[in-house]
């Protein structure tokens, strides 16, 4: 009995570290998307929601990440699982697939296909074990940065062995990134709205990435690029660079800049993200065609199931006083868990 008890306790500690809880969801439908100061020169104010993706190995690695809740990023699948690269021929085996940044032998670990179910696939803990997000201070003027600890990592996308596993990877975080004291930053890095339907074609967006900055490669900074339009109608692409799958994908211009992060457009005065901008393997570059993204309302269902961010972008309703009924004489959520291990100590004690 007492087993079974402390099977039940582990749960719940392990629910209240990962996706959001509703009210949690909704309060952050209410900050997301909002500029810290939409006429600042550092990116960090008008974007603070762009983050950096970075594996520590022998060879490291750097990418985009875009925050979309206080404890959870997206990023391109990409950057984490792609065609295996094999060494005895010096290319990519285009009908296998293989974790990015975690080698074996000096080959990287092939996937097996079995991992995959409902078109999900929850990467082990020794694939993430040196993974991380990079959160950058908004509106420092000194360089200042915490890395919090990626605790999961989920594919969404379709296991379709032949094709690019070009899809989303939804990362969890260790810490919270409105934790601003706690990191000691002035401001904290907030989330992005997430698109929650189909985007109209000829609609101006935006990139926010990360790119090599002052400090050079290891010390990348984030970057808006001014996109000339979206080419897209109901997420459907119209030309653009031989999409995986053209159901799931958004397609604009990006003035050459060829970079791989996220489409964002502003919806209702709060910047949303449409979709994470893909990398055509074997396609020349060019100017004249569209690069297309993964779409991030085609998989709105699946991230709200993984990590609770469900909500479309909210009012924050003006602030009343409170009663002694509100939500402030609750317990707060961050010592639940350690309420939780109490409980199970006495439990075995008793």
């Amino acid at each position: 009995m007492k087993f079974q008890l402390l099977l039940v306790l582990i749960t719940v500690v392990t629910v209240l570290g990962g996706k959001l809880t509703p009210e949690e969801d909704e309060q952050r439908a209410k900050i997301c998307g909002r500029s810290l100061n939409p006429s600042s020169e550092k990116i960090t104010e008008r974007a603070p929601w762009i983050a950096q993706l970075r594996k520590y190995t022998v060879d490291d690695r750097f990418s985009t990440a875009i925050l979309i809740s206080p404890r959870h990023a997206i990023a391109l699948s990409t950057e984490l699982i792609d065609y295996q690269w094999e060494q005895h021929t010096k290319k990519y085996n285009n009908n296998k697939w293989a974790y990015e940044y975690n080698f074996v032998n000096n080959e990287e670990e092939p996937y097996d296909a079995r991992e995959c179910k409902n078109n999900v696939i929850e990467f082990s803990k020794k694939h993430i074990f040196n993974l991380y997000i990079r959160l950058y201070c908004p509106g420092c003027n000194y360089f200042n940065e915490v890395f919090s600890n990626v605790t999961s990592v989920h594919f969404f996308g379709v296991c379709t062995p032949g094709k690019r596993p070009q899809f989303l990877a939804l990362l969890e975080m260790s810490t919270s990134s409105v934790d601003g004291d706690k990191h000691q930053m002035p401001s904290s890095p907030m989330p992005i709205c997430l698109a929650q339907s189909d985007v109209k074609a000829g609609e101006a967006v935006e990139e926010h990435y990360t790119g090599k900055g002052r400090s050079g490669a290891y010390h990348l900074e984030p970057h808006i690029a001014t996109l000339k339009e979206s080419n897209s109608s109901k997420l459907v692409t119209v030309g653009c660079q031989n999409p995986s799958y053209e159901y799931m994908s958004v397609c604009v211009y990006s003035n050459c800049s060829f970079n791989k992060g996220g489409f964002v457009k502003k919806i209702d005065g709060k910047h949303t993200l449409l979709g994470m901008n893909s990398d055509p393997a074997g396609l020349p570059r060019t100017c004249d065609l569209p690069d297309n993204a993964v779409s991030v309302a085609f998989f709105k269902d699946k991230i709200c199931e993984y990590s609770g961010v469900c909500k479309g972008a909210m009012e924050e309703p003006a602030k009343e006083e409170s009663t002694d009924n509100d939500a402030s004489t609750a317990i707060p959520r961050s010592i639940i868990p350690i309420l939780v291990i109490l409980i199970s100590i006495l439990i075995f004690r008793f």
